[in-house]
């Protein structure tokens, strides 16, 4: 017994003589050591020791699959290109947050170095001469990595009040047109947060997903004057079938009561038409969600 204990002190007899690798490989039940010693944990008909055990053992199995999902968020910058767009990310980001006090109390200064900041990190996600699809895309990862929507969301829960006087005044519905903000610079401002966020998520999924949970608060800017939100709201969802099929009913008849309201606005009838095909293939669901509220409100429609 003392030869055993002192051998114990200088033998390895916690793993193999040959290092194995300490991620799971799919379907390997019986060739890795922690899943064999998990399992025979199972069999002492101890419930706190299996569930530990079990708990453990799928920590273990679903390793490879997180390691490889945090792998995909990496982004290594070697152009001096992306490395001049993370720093001005980065300056962008500490700049919004700083400046949204100062946009809270109307200051014509903020307002101005807020949209000059937004507009330039537009061009950097939009495609053009000077930035390929392929260099956008990298743009757009290094934002979402920085996670440089989230300040640019904050601005827009500010509150942006609208003047519905001009709307109540008209008896014609056929006449009537958006509420003026009563505030125009903060409208303004509002509109280029929006034309960001759309080019950010433009064809990226991972931004529209980010993006996804917020499409009912954007919702509620709809019908102010030159402010179009509409588009944005559709690039969120374009073509991803997962996130079409996901659309509220609430968020739809939204819109419907905008133009019931406001009226026929081009942009607004192109917010249903990303919802009606994904690919050009028709999505059922949606289809028939329009077509019940449009017979639904079909007297009331101008």
């Amino acid at each position: 017994f003392e030869s055993c204990i002192a051998r114990c002190f200088k033998q390895d007899i916690i793993s193999s003589g040959v290092i194995k690798s300490d991620t799971y490989a799919a379907g390997n039940f019986t060739g890795d050591p922690l899943v064999e010693a998990m399992l025979s944990l199972t069999s002492f008909q101890n419930n706190d020791l299996t569930a530990q055990a079990c708990a453990l053992m799928l920590r273990h199995m679903s390793q490879r699959s997180r390691v490889m999902n945090d792998l995909q968020m990496v982004q290594v910058l070697v152009f001096p290109a992306a490395v001049k767009v993370y720093d001005e990310t980065e300056f962008a980001i500490k700049r919004l947050i700083s400046l949204r006090k100062h946009i809270s109390r109307d200051e014509p200064a903020a307002y101005e170095e807020a949209t000059s900041l937004l507009k330039r990190l537009t061009g950097y996600v939009t495609v053009s001469p000077q930035f390929t699809a392929e260099f956008v895309e990298k743009h757009q990862r290094i934002m979402l990595n920085r996670e440089l929507d989230e300040p640019v969301v904050d601005m827009l829960q500010l509150n942006l009040e609208r003047d519905t006087s001009r709307r109540d005044a008209l008896t014609d519905q056929g006449e009537r047109d958006a509420d003026p903000p009563v505030i125009p610079a903060r409208r303004d401002l509002f509109q280029v947060c929006y034309d960001f966020l759309k080019m950010l998520c433009k064809g990226n999924p991972q931004a529209q997903k980010r993006l996804f949970p917020l499409i009912e608060i954007f919702s509620e800017h709809v019908g102010i004057e030159k402010l179009n939100v509409a588009d944005t709201i559709c690039e969120i969802v374009r073509d991803n079938a997962r996130l079409i099929s996901q659309v509220p009913e609430a968020l739809m008849r939204h819109f419907m009561t905008a133009i019931h309201t406001w009226g026929r606005k081009a942009r607004w009838l192109r917010f249903f038409e990303v919802f009606l095909e994904i690919g050009g293939i028709p999505f059922r669901r949606n289809q028939d969600l329009i077509l019940r509220l449009v017979m639904e409100d079909w007297d009331a429609l101008p």
